[in-house]
């Protein structure tokens, strides 16, 4: 049985009326997530913006992609963190040979040290609708 947020309860454990909302939650299957943390030079930072704007509507587009954004670093205007979600492997291995990889690869070149890239699979995610409920919920005198 899948484990509800990231509590460590189970869900069977929980008793809905505890929260006030309607079980069940909606379970997504697998998902591959492929990121990269890159640190780029003062002299290079609107180059590289530029190459990362122009990917992402263009990855976007691609099958199986679900989102692609790209974050600015809150304390360090150098780094950014690229984020893409995929519905499959398959979907993932086609993106990593397309053209528009190979041009984020392309701008990796300009940057002051090597990428972190990161890939995983998500294997199962929680969606709710009712999850404002549970913040509500959890702010009442009495709840734990």
């Amino acid at each position: 049985m899948p484990h509800c947020f990231e509590t460590g309860w189970k869900l069977e454990n929980l008793n809905p009326k505890m929260i006030d909302v309607e079980f069940p939650f909606t379970w997504i299957e697998a998902m591959f997530n492929a990121s990269i943390k890159m640190t780029v030079s003062q002299e290079n930072h609107k180059e590289v913006l530029q190459v990362l704007k122009e990917l992402l509507g263009p990855i976007r587009l691609e099958k199986g992609c679900i989102s692609c954004h790209c974050y600015a670093d809150v304390e360090s205007e150098n780094r950014f963190f690229f984020r893409e979600e995929w519905r499959s492997g398959e979907d993932l291995g086609a993106h990593l040979e397309s053209a528009h990889f190979g041009v984020l690869i392309g701008a990796i070149k300009l940057l002051t040290k090597d990428p972190d890239f990161r890939f995983n699979t998500v294997l199962s995610t929680v969606e709710t609708k009712e999850f404002d409920d549970v913040i509500a919920a959890r702010k009442k005198p009495g709840y734990f």
